[in-house]
């Protein structure tokens, strides 16, 4: 599978807060507000939701998201694309 998201994007980071909270539903305002920091504007989480729900990672159910199993799949491929660090 090839997933065309990068490690570290703020899209990376909602699906990782979507996997971690992945036995309930998520709002925007909760993402946003696990990381103010990284989005700058709530509008960024909208952006990285909906770009999730149409590549088929997530789910959107009326205002409320949550991670499907290709989105859990997803994730670990793009650990396993990040290069090893080698201790030196």
């Amino acid at each position: 599978m090839l997933v065309n998201i990068k490690p570290s994007s703020s899209t990376h980071l909602v699906l990782k807060y979507l996997k971690m909270k992945k036995d309930c539903l998520v709002t925007s305002k909760d993402i946003y507000n696990f990381s103010p920091i990284k989005f700058q504007r709530p509008s960024k989480v909208d952006r990285s939701l909906s770009i999730l729900v149409r590549m088929g990672f997530a789910i959107q159910l009326q205002n409320c998201y949550t991670i499907t199993q290709s989105g859990v799949q997803a994730l670990y491929e793009i650990v396993k694309q990040q290069p090893i660090k080698e201790n030196l």
